[in-house]
């Protein structure tokens, strides 16, 4: 049994350890950092989704990079500002790690988010 991918206390969503697998869990974008970053934070939307919010509910993402780099920095930087809600983004912090317990996972996120109601906010997700 493993732990969960998200805790919801209130209106606050804490989500750990979101990598780049799909539904499957495969690893998407094996030696692509773009498209593993993507899938992190599709991951990470998916979740807030399922919290009952939007991606641009999260406030705060810490985001950590195998062998941390400024390119690196740069992809996810951009990624980023793609992901969330450009008007209001999360506090963002990178941190370079050496290694991942998975081979060829090059990028993992955990965020916090705060829900702004009880009730999804179905305009704000996209549905009429």
């Amino acid at each position: 049994e493993g732990l969960p991918h998200a805790v919801k206390v209130g209106l606050t969503v804490y989500v750990s350890a979101m990598v780049p697998l799909d539904s499957t869990g495969n690893l998407v974008g094996a030696g692509n950092l773009t498209a593993q970053v993507r899938q992190v934070f599709a991951n990470l939307g998916a979740v807030m989704r399922a919290a009952r919010g939007v991606p641009g509910d999260v406030v705060r993402a810490t985001i950590y990079l195998r062998d941390l780099t400024p390119e690196k920095v740069l992809v996810v930087r951009k990624e980023a500002l793609e992901a969330f809600d450009h008007a209001a983004p999360p506090a963002l912090t990178i941190v370079g790690v050496s290694a991942f317990a998975e081979p060829g996972i090059e990028v993992m996120v955990d965020a916090t988010g705060q829900l702004r109601s009880e009730f999804p906010d179905k305009a704000r997700m996209g549905k009429p």
